[in-house]
């Protein structure tokens, strides 16, 4: 089964950036890892969805899984 992982983030945000390099170097270990980014600013309907309210927001297979900054080990 493939994993859809989608990150909401926020334009200048250091945290957003050190998730997404966290998710790219778990791609190795889950091959079926799919992975996009998208600014928040940019999807305002799938945000109120979701119920999304802090940046960064990590959606898995279309459920909001983590808002904010996610433990390392929670985010494997």
């Amino acid at each position: 089964t493939m994993l859809h992982v989608l990150v909401l983030r926020d334009e200048e945000c250091p945290r957003c950036d050190e998730v997404m390099q966290q998710l790219r170097s778990l791609k190795s270990r889950f091959p079926s890892l799919h992975l996009r980014e998208r600014l928040l600013d940019s999807e305002p309907e799938l945000a109120t969805r979701l119920g999304v309210t802090a940046s960064p927001a990590i959606v898995v297979n279309h459920q909001l899984a983590f808002q904010g900054l996610p433990d390392p080990e929670m985010l494997q």
